[in-house]
């Protein structure tokens, strides 16, 4: 034992001798410090493999997870960009052929590349927004046909058959020529009178020539006026929608027989009111 604990004491000799022409030096240790020195090396490089490593897992870590959040995020953008299509073509769908070219061709679109690990998420991105640029246009005209639609007269305004058309004709009671201004529709006295788009009663009244009448504002440029009512149920102020009844039939005013007397409006000008009795109405030209 002795003899192992001298040999750990025995003092060992460390000489640098320099490559050039220097004094060189020396140095004495015993065994123990050498062996110590030796072990507290070998730990500090077994503690910095060991750091190494575990930042190399970690960064592994790191790289796995951003690329699975990399890969959800693309199948989400992908999936929003589905149902945004699945939503303009739904759009497109209530379009009528020919009406809005100018918006259906700046909405058209190209197909995503299929799904080979190539797509970039900023190429999605934009994708959805002219997606959603194309939709909300598609959404402001649709909402403008259906105004122009809910506000454009249309249909029969009553049930019966047209005594007197639009234009110029003699005048059943005065017995001169005259301009018609509007359609008679003969029918039997009560039979209900119907509104023939959505609008708000802006008149009730009566008058010597027209009889108990009603005029009707439906906006985007269109009013009705039916006469020759037998009484209306309607006032003043009222707000109706198409095929909701007015009033009804009669033989008021200069009248002789039970008939309506219908007009139709157009930016404050008496129109023909048959194409919109009995034509369909290209709302696209509003």
């Amino acid at each position: 034992m002795k003899r192992v604990w001298n040999l750990f004491l025995m003092p060992i000799s460390i000489i640098v001798v320099p490559s050039k022409k220097k004094k060189f030096f020396k140095r004495v240790f015993p065994l123990w410090g050498l062996i110590l020195l030796g072990v507290f090396s070998l730990a500090i490089m077994v503690g910095a493999i060991s750091l190494t490593y575990y930042k190399l897992h970690q960064s592994e870590k790191e790289l796995v997870f951003w690329q699975n959040k990399y890969q959800q995020d693309v199948a989400s953008l992908k999936n929003t960009l589905v149902q945004l299509k699945q939503t303009e073509q739904k759009l497109r769908s209530l379009l009528k052929l020919g009406s809005k070219e100018e918006i259906i061709k700046q909405a058209e679109f190209k197909d995503l590349p299929s799904s080979s690990g190539a797509v970039e998420i900023e190429d999605i991105k934009q994708e959805i927004e002219k997606r959603i640029r194309s939709i909300s246009s598609l959404k402001v005209y649709l909402k403008r046909q259906k105004s122009i639609y809910l506000a454009t007269p249309l249909g029969w305004p009553t049930s019966g058959y047209i005594s007197s058309s639009f234009g110029w004709r003699i005048h059943p009671i005065t017995g001169l020529k005259d301009f018609h201004h509007g359609v008679d529709i003969a029918a039997s006295i009560g039979t209900p009178v119907k509104s023939t788009a959505n609008g708000i009663v802006v008149y009730t009244g009566r008058t010597k020539g027209n009889g108990n009448f009603v005029i009707i504002e439906h906006g985007c440029g269109y009013s009705t006026l039916y006469a020759h009512l037998k009484k209306y149920i309607v006032k003043e102020g009222q707000e109706v929608k198409r095929g909701d009844v007015i009033g009804y039939i009669g033989s008021t005013g200069l009248s002789t027989g039970s008939h309506l007397h219908y007009e139709v409006w157009k930016n404050k000008k008496r129109i023909n009111p048959l194409p919109y009795i009995k034509e369909k109405i290209n709302f696209a030209q509003g």
